[in-house]
C-alpha cells in the first residue's frame, strides 16, 4: 500500500482518503477542506505498515472509496489506537468479490483474465456517469503499469472480512455501472446514514467532503469574530444553557470532585451553575480564548480528539457545542465511557428541524441527529435520558433574520462567498421572517 499526501498545511487533522482499484494520487490532488491535510492510499498490492508521519496527528477521518472500503477496514483492524472519529464508506462494500454485496464474482474473474490497457480504459470510462465526465476526468487517469494493476486486482479477490468494522455514513450511488446500486445497498443493510448521491461509480469528492468534515478553523474564526455579539442575541442558544443547569441541578451534585465543560464561548452556562455548583476540580475546554474571567482551568483545544485523555469525571456538561464534532454520537459515547461511576454528562444540541425555513437555500448545513437517534443510541454500562423542543423566533424582515444568523455566527449564510450570497438573496426575496431551532437535550448516567 503506497499513502501519499496530497495537501499539506499542517492541521492537526488528517483526511485520509483510501482509493479504489487502479488508482493513484492525481485525481486527488486538487482536493481542499480548511482544517485539514488530506492524504490518499492507494496501490494495494504491496502492502505495508502506515507511514510514522500519520502518527502526529490527533485526529484522522477516513474516507474509503470503492475497493477502498476493504482497504480501510484492515488497516482500521490492524491499527484499532488511530485516532480516528469518522469512518465514511462511498461508493463500496466491505466484501468486493459478491454477487450480491459486491461486483459479481463472475464479472470480476472476466476482468482479471482479459486485463489489458483497452479494458482498463473501459473501466475508467464505466466509473463516470458520462462521456463529458470522462472528458473532464481523463486529464487526471491514473499512471499505473498493467501488471501493477493485475497484480492488485488479483489481491481483491483474496481478501475475507473478518472482524466488521461500523462504519459511520455511507454514500450508495444512484446509477453506478461498477458496483451495482442494488449490490450496495444490499451489503449495507441495518447502516442507519446512508445517503444516496446521484452519480455514477465516481463521485465528487470535494463536494463530499464538504458535507462530512467541518471544518473547525472555520467554526473557530466566526465564534471568535462574533463572541461580542453573541452574548446579546443568542436568546435561543442562552435558554438552552439555563435547561442544562435545570438538568445539573437535578443530579444534586453541588460539589462535584471534578467537573468539564466542553464549548466554553462566552461562558453563559459556566456563570450559571457557577453560582450554586463548586467543582473542586474545574477544566473549562474550548476551541476559541475563553475568557479570562472565568473560573477553573483554561484549556483551548479540539475537544474531539481530546476527549480520549479524559477518565474518572464526575460531570461533564456541554451546551449547543457537540453538533460542530465530526461524529457527535462517538464524541458522545467517549464522553460517557469517561465518567466515573454513578458520573453525568448533559448536553444540548440541534435536531434536524433547525432553520426549517432556510435549509432547503443554505449552500450547506449540518445534518443534526434526531431525537429518536440520540434515543436509539446504546452506551455500556449508562441511562440516556432525551428530551426536545422547538422555539420559532420571528423577524420584523428576512434582512434582521440574516443579521441574527450573522451575530450569533451560527452559519455560513455571508457574502464572501457566490452560494452564500445567493442563499441570502434567495431569503430576502422569499421574505422569510421565522427561523426556528430544535433543541435537544441528552443526559447520561453512568451506573455505579
Amino acid at each position: 500500500m503506497t499513502i501519499k499526501p496530497v495537501h499539506i498545511s499542517h492541521e492537526p487533522r488528517l483526511a485520509l482518503i483510501f482509493a479504489g482499484w487502479g488508482m493513484d494520487e492525481r485525481m486527488f490532488m486538487p482536493l481542499r477542506r480548511g482544517g485539514y491535510d488530506i492524504a490518499v492510499a492507494f496501490e494495494y498490492h504491496a502492502p505495508h505498515d502506515l507511514p510514522e508521519w500519520i502518527d502526529d496527528y490527533k485526529e484522522i477521518c477516513i474516507i474509503a472509496w470503492s475497493y477502498g472500503v476493504c482497504m480501510a477496514e484492515r488497516t482500521l483492524l490492524t491499527r484499532p489506537q488511530l485516532p480516528v472519529t469518522l469512518k465514511v464508506a462511498v461508493n463500496g462494500t466491505p466484501t468486493p468479490i459478491n454477487d450480491t454485496t459486491g461486483i459479481p464474482e463472475a464479472i470480476y474473474n472476466g476482468t482479471l483474465s482479459g486485463l489489458n490497457e483497452r479494458s482498463v480504459y473501459k473501466f475508467y470510462r464505466r466509473m463516470c456517469m458520462n462521456a463529458n465526465e470522462f472528458g473532464q476526468w481523463k486529464g487526471m487517469m491514473p499512471r499505473r503499469s498493467l501488471s501493477s494493476l493485475s497484480e492488485e486486482l488479483a489481491l481483491f479477490g483474496n481478501i475475507q472480512r473478518t472482524s466488521p468494522v461500523e462504519w459511520d455514513i455511507v454514500f450508495i450511488a444512484g446509477h453506478d455501472a461498477i458496483i451495482p446500486t442494488q449490490n450496495q445497498i444490499n451489503a449495507w443493510k441495518g447502516i442507519h446514514d446512508i445517503r444516496m448521491l446521484d452519480c455514477g461509480h465516481l463521485p465528487d469528492f470535494q463536494s463530499l467532503m464538504n458535507e462530512v468534515l467541518i471544518d473547525k478553523n472555520d467554526v473557530e474564526r466566526k465564534f471568535s469574530i462574533h463572541a461580542e455579539t453573541y452574548i446579546d442575541h443568542a436568546t435561543v442558544q442562552r435558554q438552552m444553557c439555563e435547561k442544562v443547569n435545570d438538568i445539573l441541578r437535578l443530579t444534586g451534585c453541588d460539589r462535584p470532585d471534578s467537573m468539564v465543560e466542553i464549548g466554553v464561548g462566552t461562558g453563559m452556562l459556566t456563570r450559571m451553575y457557577a453560582e450554586w455548583m463548586h467543582p473542586h476540580n474545574l477544566q473549562l475546554w474550548d476551541l476559541c480564548n475563553i475568557p479570562t474571567h472565568l473560573p477553573g482551568t483554561h484549556i483551548r483545544c479540539d475537544a474531539e480528539s481530546a476527549v480520549t485523555k479524559l477518565n474518572n469525571v464526575d460531570i461533564i456538561a456541554s451546551s449547543a457545542t457537540i453538533q460542530w464534532m465530526n461524529n457527535p454520537k462517538l464524541f458522545v459515547a467517549r464522553c460517557a465511557a469517561a465518567l466515573a461511576d454513578n458520573g453525568v454528562a448533559v448536553f444540548s444540541t440541534f435536531g434536524p428541524n433547525t432553520f426549517k425555513e432556510i435549509n432547503h437555500l443554505l449552500p450547506a448545513s449540518l445534518r443534526y441527529l434526531s431525537a429518536n437517534e440520540w434515543r436509539g443510541m446504546k452506551i455500556d454500562n449508562c441511562k440516556i435520558t432525551v428530551a426536545e423542543e422547538k422555539e420559532t423566533l420571528s423577524f420584523p424582515s428576512s434582512r434582521e433574520l440574516l443579521q441574527h444568523i450573522s451575530l450569533t455566527g451560527v452559519n455560513g449564510c455571508g457574502v464572501n462567498h457566490t452560494a452564500s450570497y445567493r442563499a441570502c438573496r434567495a431569503i430576502l426575496t422569499s421574505n422569510i421572517t421565522t427561523l426556528t431551532y430544535h433543541c435537544i437535550y441528552l443526559t447520561i448516567k453512568k451506573h455505579a
